[in-house]
């Protein structure tokens, strides 16, 4: 996979994981994977589905007003995550440094 973006922390820089954009080996392989996945699209929309349903159900066995809280709150949640790679000495992808990340999507920040 390419990485478009760097977001540089102290310690180390991981890279976003991204879309290849120059290799066609690595292209056809992501685009491989995604005809998979909307292969499966029909069966992948259920299990979310029931997800959700699960989510909702549990939330409102507490308070019918939380199960409308959560069912705002998880897409926010989800749409926060950033996935990011490392790199070795070289500037190669090291895809066993695996990091997720998630924005601040409304919270006050300190300071």
């Amino acid at each position: 996979m390419h990485a478009a973006h760097t977001i540089s922390y102290d310690i180390q820089t991981m890279n976003l994981w991204s879309l290849p954009s120059s290799s066609t080996i690595l292209f056809l392989i992501f685009f491989v994977q995604i005809l998979d996945f909307l292969s499966d699209f029909g069966n992948a929309s259920q299990r979310a589905q029931q997800l959700d349903q699960k989510i909702l159900q549990d939330a409102t066995s507490v308070s019918p007003l939380l199960g409308d809280l959560v069912s705002l709150a998880v897409p926010q949640v989800y749409g926060s995550l950033q996935l990011t790679i490392g790199t070795d000495a070289n500037g190669n992808l090291n895809e066993s440094d695996v990091m997720m990340f998630m924005k601040n999507v409304g919270g006050e920040i300190p300071g």
